[in-house]
């Protein structure tokens, strides 16, 4: 008997599923089997909902299956021979079909070299075998084709496809185990009397309705259900089936929606999405529209929703579902966002490959052996070796240049007595015997077995001791075993393998299934979710991921299938009707949960991009006229520190009352508990300005410090705001595990000052030393610095691995500027040398509206010549990143820090003596400089002056032939400079060389500009009004823009004017740079610290 169960979405189809496999269980605990069919995904799910209610304590009669879970047992009944190759057994014999038949390829022969054309085209065979498409059937349809490329294309498919059933057409990979299934079903004595429910399919490939088909004619009963709102035919199909076959058909229609609570819900599921729908005026307290400014900040207000409806409203984490697209970011970050917000989240992704250890040891151990691959091995942390022991290597191998034959041959080490090479010999012994014999292996018994052994050897089953690991090094012994059975002593290129097999394995996950049950459900709308979610919070619903796109088609084109439909060749659904598919799959999130929905969506990518709101929001709001996009959010952070970052967001949002917005009101309560003094001062500062933050006369109280910085000027100048969320709400940035450009920074700069400090005290010159000296002073250098600054590297294999990097920036830097010490007179007089309160270094002390602020920082180095009783000045910061400056931006106030550093210093007589000559101020910038092909050919010195060039200080200097004869010798003799970035010409002209005046005009213009800045700060402005200089904005990087979140046509700029420096020092040269006007306005003075 066949009964199908039809009805609308939430009338209760599975429950009705279930009741009645209890009540079968019930009346005769021992029988025939009772077999639950649903796919693949909710079977976990299923079963525990079925075998954990309190009225079926067990039952032996119960299964709870997939087909192919069904088709594996009925296999298995028979002893049947059981085989299911990977899928990379699978890819690399039709890569070697392609190899063998390409000749004979008419239209394929050019694709088949396409990256990914091996995957498709097992895509595609797959697809045949789920619509059980035969080769013959290929045969016939090119006979019957017109179109010659179609028909050209299909013989060069049915070759294909024929050579791989000849190779695979027993095995059992899914869709063979169907085919399998149905010639041992009809004398199966599992299936025998067996009552059947099928459930949570709403369309079947010709292959399932085949295995419906002899579950008819074996099984006592079968019931199926099927959704009233999207049929394609499949009721239809069932119907006749059963007819044909003389079964009994019962139809059951469930007409009655119980799933809902509230009525919009009931609404949304009355309505089907995408078709017009009828308005609603009802109460909206259960459906919610989000907006959202990006990606995190979404995720960030669902984190918010979970809690407050955990809190508040009594829900478990497990009556909660999050939908999301199934792009890369949503999926990579969501887990990380919820964990921080306390909420364990089970994400239906694979566990990546990649990501573990062991695959950074077999991408050393499989390649070329050189320094890269012996610092993928010791970053897999699988060796012999103690944490120690690795970090010394990766260490060793950068600072001595060990590579290639030098990393395997002892006299090559410079101590090969010493505990590097014993650590070495202890680690990479067996890897090294491995890399001389790999390329000399002949068959893929050879290679796997010698794979194997290499890894048994080193003790890597020893030291992989978490879970997953263990299940990847299982599935990987099981690859190379099944490599060896499949292909055994087949000859092979041991190279093209090897980077073959790291290929897939790049790409190898495997499945999880939910370590605890109270937690939040998050993955793909396109998931079987099993059971009804209380609530469901849609995520990323914007155009192009909500829904995916579909995919095309994979080999034939879409006209190309419809051409083969027509001659009775039926494949996967076209994209129209993918595309009805799809407006289903969103209709089943719209309705999956029974009390509430949200939907949200970003308006924005990080990285900018503007998104467009899916069809799904504008039909919302057409079925809902009253329903609006929401700014808010539900209930408070966790954190003290998360509140902080969500108040600072916020507070843009004043409204024209004065009043917070209600989530910004909910952060100060939270606040008040565990800040109080902090969020004290924040709310009685708040002024009541529309549209700005102004702060009023209690702000005073608030301001942290009246020491300023540089670096926190120029924050102000860039935008007063992101100076107010950084420096004053100090809102935090989520962590994110890299390497911050401060803590490089930090690192260098302190290797730096380690260095010139040693030379110094010693009395020795960077430039006399020898090259072995240069060495090991860097080495010791750099070690000492990173156990001070590089606690965050050294917490993982990653960060040591990016240290190693740091050290060759390091070295080739050291090696530049002892280069450069040959051509100047200049010696360092001191390095991180602090000015401010107390320091050797006097503070400038600025006097606005009678109160007195300090400037204070750190200068990375100070160089002095001294002649003819006159001190020369010479200024060096040193820079990770850019270091382009121009006087436009000096003058606009978002490079005042080299300038200012050197105005700082000149002003210090007392230290220096009375002739002091501000020489010049220059950024010096690590990297790693990398020659272009124009260098080929060049000698080694010819190199060096290559790689040096790109060193060159770049900076402004004083024009005084004297001062630039010391600073840089080469100038003296050739009229042009090689340390510097100064340029010459013949008609005496040099690029970025200040006169006197000029210089001293700079420094009368920054010290307004500190004046100004100090003024509206302690008047509270900081106003949204980011600076803009041609193409570039003070929003460009910024860390706050999703805090701000204005948009481009709402933003109000400052501009400046973008001018080359020759017009910016004409300017300048009128005399008053705007301190008159300062001083009226604010009464401000300035003088040294005294």
């Amino acid at each position: 008997m066949l009964t199908i169960v039809r009805g609308p979405v939430g009338s209760g189809k599975s429950r009705y599923c279930r009741e009645e496999i209890i009540k079968v269980l019930k009346e005769a605990p021992l029988g025939p089997m009772v077999l639950y069919i649903v796919p693949e995904s909710a079977t976990f799910e299923n079963e525990y909902l079925l075998n954990t209610r309190e009225d079926l304590p067990g039952s032996f009669r119960l299964q709870v299956l997939s087909f192919s879970r069904l088709a594996l047992n009925v296999v298995r009944e028979f002893k049947a021979f059981f085989k299911n190759s990977s899928e990379f057994v699978y890819q690399h014999t039709l890569k070697k079909i392609l190899q063998e038949n390409k000749g004979k390829l008419q239209i394929l022969q050019k694709a088949a070299d396409n990256p990914g054309f091996i995957e498709d085209l097992l895509k595609l065979f797959k697809e045949f075998r789920r619509y059980r498409v035969k080769p013959e059937n290929l045969e016939k349809a090119s006979s019957e084709i017109e179109n010659w490329m179609l028909q050209q294309k299909l013989k060069d498919v049915y070759l294909l496809y024929k050579l791989y059933l000849e190779k695979f057409g027993e095995e059992y990979t899914s869709e063979g185990l169907l085919e399998k299934f149905l010639e041992y079903a009809p004398k199966s004595k599992f299936l025998a009397g067996a009552k059947v429910f099928i459930d949570g399919f709403y369309t079947f490939t010709p292959l399932e309705l085949e295995v419906i088909k002899t579950l008819l004619k074996t099984c006592a009963e079968v019931t199926v259900t099927l959704p009233t709102e999207y049929d394609p035919g499949i009721f239809n199909r069932l119907y006749s089936e059963a007819l044909n076959l003389g079964i009994k058909v019962k139809e059951l229609k469930l007409e009655k929606i119980e799933r809902y609570r509230a009525s919009e819900l009931l609404h949304l599921a009355q309505n089907y999405y995408p078709l017009l729908p009828d308005p609603y005026s009802g109460s909206l307290e259960n459906l919610s529209l989000i907006a959202a400014a990006n990606p995190l900040e979404e995720m960030e207000k669902a984190a918010r929703i979970i809690r407050y409806l955990a809190k508040f409203k009594g829900y478990k984490l497990s009556d909660i579902l999050v939908l999301i697209p199934e792009d890369g970011y949503y999926i990579s970050n969501i887990k990380t966002v919820f964990n921080e917000y306390g909420l364990p989240v089970y994400v239906d992704k694979g566990l990546a490959f990649d990501h573990h250890g062991l695959y950074f040891l077999l991408k050393g151990v499989l390649g070329e052996f050189n320094r890269e691959a012996a610092i993928n091995c010791l970053k897999s942390g699988l060796l012999n070796l103690t944490a120690d022991e690795v970090f010394a290597l990766e260490n060793y191998l950068l600072s001595r240049g060990l590579d290639g034959e030098k990393l395997v041959l002892k006299e090559a080490w410079e101590d090969p007595n010493s505990s590097y090479w014993e650590s070495w010999e202890k680690g990479f012994g067996e890897i090294i015997s491995f890399s001389q014999i790999l390329p000399l292996i002949n068959t893929y018994r050879e290679f796997s077995q010698s794979l194997k052994q290499l890894l048994l050897k080193i003790g890597v089953p020893r030291r992989i001791s978490d879970e997953n690991g263990e299940r990847f090094w299982q599935a990987f012994t099981n690859l190379l075993t099944e490599i060896e059975e499949v292909f055994g002593a087949e000859r092979l290129n041991p190279t093209t393998f090897a980077e073959e097999l790291l290929a897939y394995l790049a790409k190898l996950s495997l499945k999880t299934i939910p370590k605890g049950l109270d937690q939040v459900r998050a993955g793909g709308s396109k998931r079987y979710w099993t059971g009804e979610a209380r609530a469901v919070i849609i995520l990323g619903a914007v155009e192009g991921k909500f829904p995916s796109p579909p995919a095309a088609g994979l080999i034939f084109t879409e006209e190309e299938r419809a051409k083969l439909k027509k001659v009775g060749l039926e494949l996967s659904p076209l994209i129209r009707q993918r595309l009805k598919e799809d407006n289903f799959h969103v209709f089943l999130a719209l309705t999956r949960a029974r009390e509430r929905v949200y939907v949200s969506y970003p308006r924005v990518s990080l990285t900018g991009e503007s998104f467009t709101p899916a069809l799904l929001v504008d039909w919302l709001k057409k079925a809902f006229p009253n329903l609006k996009s929401e700014e808010g959010s539900y209930g408070n952070e966790t954190t003290p520190q998360a509140l902080t970052r969500l108040l600072s967001r916020e507070m843009v949002k004043v409204k024209k009352n004065g009043e917070l917005p209600f989530i910004a009101q909910g952060a100060f309560n939270a606040l008040l508990l565990s800040k109080p003094e902090l969020i004290t001062k924040i709310a009685r500062a708040f002024a009541t300005n529309p549209g700005k933050i102004k702060l009023n006369a209690g702000f005073k109280e608030f301001l942290p410090s009246k020491t300023l910085s540089v670096s926190r000027l120029e924050t102000y100048y860039s935008c007063p705001l992101k100076y107010f969320l950084k420096y004053l709400i100090k809102a935090e940035e989520r962590e994110i595990f890299t390497p911050e450009a401060t803590e490089i920074g930090a690192l260098l700069h302190g290797a730096v000052a380690e260095i010139i400090k040693t030379v110094r005290e010693k009395g020795q010159k960077l430039s006399t030393l020898l090259a072995e000296d240069l060495k090991t002073l860097v080495y010791q250098a750099f070690t000492k610095a990173q156990q001070e600054y590089g606690e965050k590297f050294l917490a993982t294999y990653r960060g040591r691995y990016f240290l190693n990097r740091l050290y060759l920036m390091l070295f080739k830097a050291i090696e530049a500027l002892a280069y450069f010490e040959g051509f100047t007179k200049f010696t360092p007089f001191g390095e991180e040398i602090a000015f401010g309160e107390k320091e050797r270094l006097k503070s400038p002390v600025f006097e606005v509206n009678g109160e007195k602020y300090t400037l204070a920082g750190k200068i990375d180095r100070i160089d002095v010549y001294e002649n003819n009783g006159k001190t020369y000045l010479r200024i060096i910061d040193y820079k990770t990143g850019s270091i382009s400056i121009s006087l436009d931006e000096v003058v606009g106030g978002i490079n005042l820090q080299l300038l200012t550093y050197l105005l700082v210093a000149s002003e210090n007589k007392e230290l220096f003596g009375e002739n002091l000559v501000p020489a010049g101020a220059f950024y010096f910038r690590f990297q790693n400089p990398m020659l272009d092909e124009k260098a080929e050919g060049l000698s080694m010195e010819e190199l060096k002056e290559e790689v040096y060039k790109n060193f060159r200080l770049s900076g402004y200097a004083l024009k005084d032939e004297e001062s630039l004869k010391h600073l840089d010798s080469f100038y003296a003799q050739n009229n042009k400079f090689k340390t510097v970035n100064l340029r010459t010409y013949k008609d005496g002209r040099i690029d970025n060389a200040l006169t006197p005046a000029e210089l001293e005009a700079l420094f009368t213009k920054i010290k307004g500009l500190i004046t100004e800045a100090i003024f509206k700060i302690s008047a509270g402005e900081f106003s949204a009004i980011p600076y803009q200089l041609k193409d570039a904005t003070g929003c460009r990087y910024c860390s706050y823009l999703e805090v701000c979140r204005l948009e481009e046509q709402e933003k109000q700029y400052r501009v400046i004017p973008r001018k080359k420096d020759p017009e910016v020092l004409l300017a300048l040269s009128g005399g008053g740079v705007g301190d008159e006007k300062l001083d009226s306005r604010t009464n401000a003075g300035y003088h040294l610290q005294g």
